[in-house]
């Protein structure tokens, strides 16, 4: 199973998502499921593509009081998730409950770092700050992410390599992945070749995967470009 890379399916419902993976007939994928679908078609979808054979990261970016977020996950636990997303901003309460609940219900947590669309020009208007980075709050938050124990962040391909330089036994997830310089609502990017020099551990790809002519062909592209140098060793 190629389990690094991971699609996200931003789609609108169940049978988009469908005709989607019929592109891959029996191939088993590692699949992030996130507002768009999950709001359109329920939580039960996640069930149904885990006796499918797949994996789910579950990428809902819960945020809001301890109790509030440890309640949330207590709900979750009875899907089948692999991963889950919780903002780290939540604060370090929030962080170790759901830490500990997660460990008995075997879900990965993912602490989020600083989303993708932002840059240090929107930080800096945010927090108030001339001098803020989006590289000095992502390993800040990383810091948070490892207190407590989470099994990795999601941040740029960017801020992968810093984070991997202080925290080795963080996984770094990251989106804003890119074949090519194209428009986008992501700020902070990178090539899937970029990201494994900048020791990634798992890519997030959603539509330069899930617009190309050829999904499945781009899929293996993608996964081939990853992890050449992991494949030569």
């Amino acid at each position: 199973m190629k389990n690094n890379i991971i699609i996200a399916c931003d789609f609108n419902n169940k049978q988009e998502l469908t005709t989607f993976l019929n592109n891959f007939k029996s191939e088993k994928l590692f699949l992030k499921l996130g507002m768009e679908l999950i709001y359109s078609e329920g939580l039960e979808i996640i069930n149904e593509l885990k006796q499918q054979g797949h994996q789910i990261f579950l990428d809902l970016k819960l945020h809001d009081i301890p109790i509030t977020v440890k309640k949330a996950l207590q709900s979750l636990s009875q899907y089948q998730i692999d991963m889950l997303t919780i903002h780290l901003a939540s604060g370090k309460e929030t962080l170790q409950l759901t830490s500990d609940l997660a460990t008995q219900h075997n879900i990965k947590l993912l602490g989020v770092t600083v989303l993708t669309s932002l840059d240090n020009s929107d930080l800096q208007k945010m927090f108030l700050s001339d001098s803020l980075t989006s590289e000095a709050l992502v390993l800040n938050f990383a810091k948070l992410a490892v207190d407590a124990n989470y099994y990795g962040v999601i941040c740029s391909p960017l801020e992968a390599q810093q984070i991997k330089a202080q925290y080795p036994q963080l996984k770094t997830i990251t989106p804003g992945i890119q074949l090519s310089p194209t428009p986008t609502d992501q700020k902070r990017v990178a090539s899937p070749t970029m990201a494994r020099e900048y020791q990634a551990d798992y890519l997030v790809v959603g539509r330069a995967i899930t617009q190309a002519s050829d999904p499945y062909q781009t899929y293996h592209q993608i996964y081939e470009e990853f992890n050449q140098e992991r494949k030569s060793k």
